[in-house]
């Protein structure tokens, strides 16, 4: 199934039932992080995931690994429509979108559980 950017941007706020009933997404690709998580994600491409409301099951938030740094999971190779490109930096997007509701950049936690071999 083909991804349309825009139209994921354009349908922001619809339930996940309704994206999958418009063909927009592909059903039973959803997971949540954790049991009990607020929120549960999509991941229809490489590179690209869609965040939904737990209670709402409203899409909130489209997201793009365009050079992914941290981790091997893939980058996303699909086309973006206007005025987005694929090799945006901070200081372009902010110019394009305004400043972000909140921002941060990778964070350590400490590590819970066992480490190493037994």
């Amino acid at each position: 199934m083909a991804i349309n950017i825009k139209e994921l941007i354009d349908n922001l706020g619809q339930t996940a039932e309704q994206l999958i009933e418009k063909k927009i997404i592909p059903a039973n690709k959803f997971e949540y992080f954790f049991e009990g998580d607020e929120e549960f994600f999509c991941k229809p491409e490489p590179g690209l995931r869609l965040t939904f409301h737990n209670v709402l099951r409203r899409l909130h938030s489209v997201e793009f690994v365009l050079i992914n740094v941290y981790d091997n999971n893939d980058s996303y190779n699909g086309d973006m429509p206007p005025p987005f490109l694929n090799s945006m930096d901070k200081t372009t997007v902010r110019t394009l979108m305004g400043e972000p509701e909140s921002s941060g950049g990778p964070k350590k936690i400490p590590v819970i559980g066992l480490m190493g071999t037994l």
